[in-house]
């Protein structure tokens, strides 16, 4: 983008960096106005990498979270797999209780 506005004649005066009236962009009192062309390529090309730097990071974050997940579940079947342990346990000495009180009996 190139800003018509001309901070050259400002030349010797007091004022050293001020906004550009027109574009708001800091000039130099006396000096050619700087073109700031290249910034939006740049800034579209930073917009980029950030996107891709986000997208890592994403993906980073996901497979974090799949791990955990998978570990939980891990865990689950596990604790799971105990209970039925205990609980089989509990039958068989129920069904061994029984068996015992009605031949007693």
């Amino acid at each position: 983008m190139r800003c018509p506005y001309d901070p050259k004649p400002l030349l010797g005066l007091p004022m050293g960096m001020l906004h550009c009236p027109l574009c708001g962009e800091m000039i130099v009192a006396g000096m050619e106005h700087p073109e700031y062309g290249l910034l939006d390529e740049e800034r579209e090309i930073m917009g980029r990498v950030m996107d891709r730097a986000l997208e890592n990071k994403f993906e980073q974050l996901a497979e974090r979270a799949l791990t955990e997940a998978r570990k939980i579940k891990c865990d689950l079947q596990d604790y799971a797999e105990g209970l039925l342990v205990m609980i089989n346990t509990i039958q068989e000495e129920y069904t061994a209780t029984c068996e015992e009180l009605s031949s007693e009996g």
